[in-house]
């Protein structure tokens, strides 16, 4: 019976490494989300009000506006000063790198148009060239300024990128 449990802990954890953590930004359908996907979202809502958040957890869902929340005054504490051996600035870069490198950019589109017939013109050759299947830049002449981008990552890269700089 025990290994009925232990199997399902283990596919729990695996799903937790395996599931991707998107981010999507859509300024035409105003989307600003971070999602996990099957665990779930937070979505910032701006036509709500800059302020307003949604949380969404498997079939919970709570909209809260961050300036209703009240914070409790903190009680200073005096820090006793402890000697901390700390890493050189190398390092910690390269594993900021590492991480960075496991993001995948799924889309990413701009619309741009700087109101100059001119600028626009001297940037749509540009816009051309750096066009790619799912990544892209369009200069319009048509007053429209618009993004839409999706990266993702899986929490199991960012752990294997921190493990295998530290035994680098």
């Amino acid at each position: 019976m025990w290994w009925v449990f232990l199997s399902i802990f283990l596919a729990a954890i695996f799903w937790l490494l395996w599931a991707p953590i998107r981010l999507e930004v859509n300024t035409r359908k105003g989307i600003y989300r971070v999602e996990w996907i099957g665990l779930g979202a937070l979505n910032w809502l701006p036509e709500q009000g800059l302020d307003v958040i949604e949380i969404k957890l498997f079939f919970w869902k709570k909209r809260w506006a961050l300036s209703a929340i009240q914070s409790k005054p903190s009680k200073a504490k005096p820090k006793s000063k402890a000697v901390k051996k700390t890493q050189g600035g190398i390092a910690r870069w390269s594993v900021v790198k590492k991480i960075a490198r496991t993001f995948k950019v799924r889309h990413c589109r701009l619309w741009i148009d700087t109101g100059d017939y001119l600028w626009n013109a001297w940037l749509f050759p540009v816009g051309w060239l750096l066009r790619k299947p799912n990544v892209g830049v369009w200069v319009n002449f048509q007053g429209k300024n618009e993004g839409f981008l999706v990266v993702e990552n899986r929490l199991g890269r960012v752990l294997w990128a921190i493990i295998s700089s530290r035994f680098h």
